[in-house]
């Protein structure tokens, strides 16, 4: 046969389908089922020809090596592009399906009486086997193709949907994927506009930027970066060679997008959106003559684009999931603390010891997760002073369970309700962050103390004392939870012995609403120099163990704003002989004042 025209394509791009790829490799060597059109394996195909009459329309040759399909020139045989993997998709049906079996209809009826001037499929093996499947037309419902194999005049019906690239023009078997990285994803992204350069690489903690600057990447960027040119795909074919790119904006200047994966790289230009209602640009791949037609959303984001725009915003100081082995806050005028769990308890050590309020460190993790930046101010330290880092104000180290250090950040003064600059260890930035850290680097370090006042078994109370401006009241257990008053007068507590047994629970379990000062001098402003309220409660002890003792004084009342427009009515209290002050619920003065018989 004499070909009477060629098919001009350009370089490999397109891989086989998954599918394709798992039946090269897993397809049994067992003949194949007997109801194929062509009786082979699929891995046994080295070649598919498509002829119209004595003219070859294409050629696609499996290339052995990667696994995909080459586009041929039908004149030269030169490798010139990659097959569309749609089209090779549909041609190994016919090597993977059984097919209806021979119909009633003539060939006359099919479309199939001139085999000479019908359109052909040529299927060549890797043995030189060859198997040709003539195609007729359309059965009467449309739903159908008829088919001969070879020339043994029997008429097959086959779905019409696997035919569909008879009809196409030869353009339509090229590739159309503008990146084909052989099935897998890039490694290193490189995009270049007229006032833009990026570089940046996948590493395991994700995308990052190396260049204008070090910084990771913003995850939803880099998703929508990858959706946009891993799933671009030509929509024309505007010619197949181009001279001169600069009149479609295609030249030098063009915006440029560089795929790297390992030692395959690919690079294509973005150039002149089109006047038409496509809302399409031009494209061209390098390695390829063909200039293409795509969507032009690539242009929209880079066009628009400064380097933050790829600049993650989440700083992400926890790891995953929040956990974390340590936190040390150091502030510069009340020393370093180091928060660490301890059996499953968070604990303080440092210029304070004590068990820490999980609530408080709920909060500090909830804020350290949520903390983002607002601004890069500059890319370098080179003029800390300005921003007030010169001697930072506080510093927070953070450390994972591992012992590995997460992140360590240098902050300058902070006020609440407005932003703060901050440097991160090991990046030469400086940062403008939100002003939640406010929240926790400006809190006194007893507000981080556990709120547990005091705390024993309420089975174990043997005697409660209550002193009011009003007179002395105690109480006395006659064992189990039974109690009668002892002093002013003797009877037990029947009527009221529900509530008191809740006095005696909530004074055994005491938690305060809030710390106020770990070392007061002056206690008048409080109104704990006369106490309006004294209680004391004993406890029975074990064998062995010291006798616990609750000695509590009440004095003024205070109110506190809460959420919203709601208050919460408190009273201040301090252990007597204690210097430290804090708030509990004023609830607990109204039970104490409370007489129960």
């Amino acid at each position: 046969m004499k070909a009477k025209h060629s098919l001009v394509l350009a370089a490999i791009a397109g891989a086989l389908t998954l599918i394709n790829l798992v039946l090269w490799m897993t397809t049994p060597e067992a003949p194949p089922p007997p109801g194929r059109l062509i009786p082979v394996h699929l891995k046994d195909v080295v070649s598919f020809e498509l002829w119209q009459g004595d003219t070859q329309v294409a050629s696609l040759e499996a290339n052995q090596n990667s696994g995909s399909w080459d586009l041929k020139n039908v004149l030269t045989g030169e490798v010139v592009d990659a097959a569309d993997p749609e089209v090779v998709e549909e041609l190994s049906a016919f090597t993977v399906r059984a097919f209806e079996n021979p119909t009633e209809v003539k060939p006359e009826e099919a479309g199939l009486a001139d085999l000479l001037n019908s359109r052909q499929l040529v299927v060549t093996t890797n043995d030189k086997q060859k198997f040709s499947l003539y195609l007729g037309r359309p059965s009467p419902d449309g739903k159908r193709r008829y088919v001969l194999r070879g020339s043994e005049g029997v008429v097959h019906a086959i779905d019409a949907d696997l035919t569909r690239f008879v009809d196409m023009p030869a353009q339509a078997f090229r590739s159309r994927e503008v990146f084909d990285l052989r099935g897998g994803s890039p490694d290193q992204i490189r995009l270049k506009t007229p006032a833009l350069t990026v570089v940046m690489e996948k590493s395991d903690q994700g995308w990052v930027l190396t260049e204008p600057v070090r910084w990771p990447v913003e995850p939803d960027m880099a998703e929508r970066l990858m959706r946009l040119l891993m799933g671009m795909r030509a929509q024309e074919i505007v010619a197949d060679r181009v001279a001169d790119l600069d009149p479609m904006g295609l030249g030098e200047n063009a915006v440029t997008v560089t795929l790297v994966n390992g030692q395959t790289e690919q690079t294509a230009r973005f150039g002149n959106v089109l006047t038409d209602q496509t809302g399409a640009c031009y494209a061209w791949r390098k390695g390829r003559d063909a200039v293409y037609t795509v969507s032009s959303g690539i242009l929209q984001l880079l066009n628009t684009a400064d380097v933050d725009v790829f600049r993650k915003r989440m700083l992400d100081l926890l790891v995953a999931g929040g956990r974390v082995a340590s936190i040390k806050l150091q502030n510069r005028n009340e020393g370093t603390l180091t928060f660490s769990v301890d059996d499953s308890r968070w604990v303080v050590t440092g210029a304070k010891n004590f068990a820490v309020e999980q609530e408080a460190v709920n909060d500090c993790i909830g804020v350290l997760k949520s903390l983002r930046v607002l601004r890069f101010s500059s890319e370098t330290h080179d003029d800390l002073a300005k921003f007030g880092l010169t001697s930072p104000a506080f510093r927070l180290t953070i450390t994972a369970p591992d012992g590995q250090q997460v992140v360590g950040l240098s902050l300058g003064p902070v006020e609440q309700g407005k932003s703060c600059y901050a440097t991160i260890d090991g990046r030469p930035q400086i940062i403008e962050i939100d002003g939640n850290l406010a929240q926790i680097l400006q809190r006194p370090y007893v507000q981080y103390k556990d709120r547990v006042i005091f705390e024993a078994d309420f089975r174990q109370a043997y005697t409660v004392t209550v002193v009011t401006p009003d007179g002395k009241r105690s109480y006395l257990s006659n064992g189990g939870l039974n109690w009668q008053t002892s002093y002013p007068e003797t009877e037990p507590v029947s009527k009221d012995a529900i509530a008191f047994l809740g006095l005696v629970r909530k004074l055994s379990s005491l938690r305060c609403v809030d710390y106020l000062s770990e070392n007061s001098t002056s206690f008048a402003q409080f109104g704990l120099d006369r106490a309006g309220i004294r209680v004391v409660v004993t406890y029975r002890s074990n064998e062995g163990q010291q006798p616990k003792s609750l000695d509590l004084e009440l004095g003024k009342g205070v109110r506190l704003a809460a959420t919203g427009a709601q208050t919460r009515e408190c009273v201040y209290a301090r252990r007597t002989g204690d210097t430290e002050i804090f708030l509990l619920d004023a609830k607990l003065a109204s039970d104490l004042l409370r007489v129960y018989k």
